[in-house]
């Protein structure tokens, strides 16, 4: 044992001795090569996980060699955080003896981030009931993809029709299957609102002043209630121009109130209303002159308007249609039109009967139609149906026809038309004449004697005659015992002459008050005889008269219609020094001083009763 352990102490020594020089010096020994490369250690995992956006901190590696100890890394390699993928970092170290060594270190940059939602609007959401629901959304962010690849999707279990709450829920995946936190939306359906009134009719509604004004009315709606009622408080006063509201309000079960307001403008929208004297269309025969009947108008706020003359002309010598159109306006401007129409139609013939064995100068089987050719050289172009089959045309004067084919009674109708100016009797066969049926269109020059001695003549017509051209009536009813009828719608206006007219017309006594005999001079004897005759003249406008002389003789005239006579005559514009013959017919102490004015103004002799 102590040998053994004596040995290296022994060996030492000689070694000792041995360097001392006291025995033989041996080779130092080689070194051993160095052969083993730095161990890098890195600090942190080998592999690591980084959140895209995420500034990335290198932690870095330490290496330790065996030989030299602690030796310097060196890393190669970049982590661009804001890209995901996946990073290789190199770290390697060298000794002194040029070992050298490498490690890596993996860093995956990876989306893990999940979209955030934001709600447009708010939540909770009150609705009204019934009112389509029309979700506000809600957006999206990322911190990597660009929002308009993101798809939202939204749960909408939302009934805007029933009364509750309800949830909206929206949710969003982005590219790397991130999902967003869920975001739910409240929404509260309930009843918020009144009624809705829809007026029947429109809002503003112009209302013709003095029109009765009915209100259209309105209905309401709720959207929980339905069909409510609907009050309405109306104020229009159609009587005077203004604006007026007619308000509605309705109220749901929950005593939401709604009002809705129609305005009702009262004025003057219309013409006045225009009346035509006379009919719509009038026919009038050819060659008869028209006469305005004129029109009246009536405006509900202006009363009674003028209405001028019309516009359009009627050429009654020219079978055809013409209009007369009539206008007027009111105070507002507002014009009426209305068209008369008259129709200028073929002359109607003059139609009269006739009885061949009544006393004449032709036979009992003749008629004789005498005419007053020397007199009035117009000339006549007429053609005749005598009622029996026969007729003549282009008769230019007097005819006589012969019967043979007799009637029963003797009696004949006979028609004439074209130009005939003028029935004459004078004797001749005027007891023959009966009637006359229809006077018929044809212009008349003059009715001098027409009717003379026609003792028998009685009218049934219903027309007037045309005396258009008519100046002269001396005697044309003369001794025409058996005529009386009415006459009051004939226009005498342009005669001058009315001697005789109704001498001894002993039947006759009609009204001839709106006569308009302004034009005559002569009324000579106009009613002498005819001893039926007693009517009120006091409209006549005696003006142009001259001669009077036996007008009224044997005429009965009573006391009230002679003295409106003398009062109305006594205030016009007479001639000077005209006889007036009243036979024997009296006046009353009432028209004395209307009589005095007349004799003594004007000149007047006045033979009457109390003369």
């Amino acid at each position: 044992m102590k040998l053994s352990a004596l040995a290296p102490l022994f060996l030492l020594t000689l070694g000792t001795l041995t360097a001392c020089g006291g025995g033989s010096k041996s080779p130092a020994p080689t070194p051993a090569k160095d052969t083993t490369a730095p161990v890098i250690t890195l600090t942190g995992d080998s592999a690591l996980t980084l959140s895209v956006g995420t500034a990335y901190s290198e932690q870095g590696a330490t290496a330790n060699d065996a030989t030299d100890g602690s030796v310097d890394v060196t890393t190669t390699g970049t982590v661009d955080s804001a890209v995901v993928s996946s990073y290789t970092l190199t770290y390697s170290a060298k000794d002194a003896a040029g070992n050298a060594s490498s490690a890596t270190r993996t860093v995956n940059v990876v989306d893990d981030i999940a979209p955030v939602l934001v709600l447009n609007g708010v939540t909770p959401f009150s609705h009204n009931a019934g009112d389509d629901y029309a979700d506000l959304g809600a957006v999206v962010s990322d911190n990597l993809d660009d929002a308009s690849s993101i798809t939202i999707t939204t749960t909408d279990e939302v009934n805007a029709a029933v009364i509750g709450s309800y949830t909206v829920t929206y949710t969003a995946t982005d590219a790397a299957g991130n999902v967003a936190t869920p975001l739910i939306r409240t929404v509260n359906i309930e009843d918020l609102a009144g009624p809705v009134i829809t007026l029947t009719g429109a809002a503003i509604i112009e209302h013709n002043y003095g029109d009765v004004y009915t209100d259209k009315g309105a209905i309401a709606t709720d959207n929980v209630d339905g069909n409510v009622d609907v009050t309405t408080e109306i104020t229009v006063l159609i009587d005077k121009i203004g604006s007026y509201s007619v308000i509605y309000t309705a109220k749901d079960a929950l005593g939401h109130e709604a009002t809705l307001e129609r305005i009702v403008n009262v004025a003057d929208l219309v013409g006045p209303v225009i009346t035509l004297t006379g009919g719509n269309t009038i026919t009038l025969g050819k060659g008869r002159v028209y006469k305005e009947l004129g029109a009246t108008a009536l405006d509900n706020l202006d009363g009674a308007i003028v209405v001028g003359a019309p516009t359009g002309t009627v050429d009654y010598d020219t079978i055809g249609l013409y209009e007369l159109t009539y206008t007027v306006t009111d105070a507002e401007n507002n014009p009426s039109t209305l068209v008369r129409t008259v129709d200028v139609l073929t002359a109607k013939p003059f139609i009269t009967t006739w009885k061949t064995d009544n006393p004449g100068n032709s036979n009992v089987d003749q008629i004789t139609i005498t005419t007053n050719t020397a007199a009035y050289p117009i000339e006549y172009k007429y053609s005749i149906d005598w009622g029996d089959g026969e007729t003549n045309v282009d008769v230019r004067g007097d005819i006589t026809h012969t019967y043979t084919n007799k009637s029963i009674d003797d009696t004949y109708t006979i028609t004439i038309s074209g130009d005939f100016p003028q029935l004459y009797f004078n004797g001749d066969d005027s007891e023959k004449l009966l009637t006359i049926e229809q006077w018929g269109d044809g212009a008349l020059l003059s009715l001098t004697k027409a009717f003379n001695g026609c003792r028998n003549v009685v009218s049934n017509a219903i027309d007037s005659p045309n005396l258009r051209f008519v100046t002269d009536m001396s005697r044309m009813f003369y001794v025409a015992t058996s005529f009386n009828q009415d006459l009051s719608a004939w226009d005498v206006s342009s005669v001058t002459n009315m001697q005789s007219m109704f001498e001894q017309a002993r039947s006759f006594n009609q009204e001839l008050s709106a006569w308009d005999v302004s034009s005559v001079t002569d009324m000579r004897e106009m009613f002498s005889n005819a001893s039926s005759f007693n009517q009120d003249l006091s409209a006549w406008d005696v003006s142009s008269v001259t001669s009077m002389g036996r007008m009224f003789l044997a005429a009965p005239i009573s006391t009230l219609n002679f003295d409106s006579l003398l009062q109305a005559w006594s205030q016009q514009e007479v001639q000077s020094n005209v006889y007036l013959g009243m036979g024997d017919n009296g006046y009353s102490a009432n028209s004395q001083a209307a009589r005095n004015i007349l004799t003594g103004t004007y000149g007047w002799t006045i033979d009457d009763g109390r003369g």
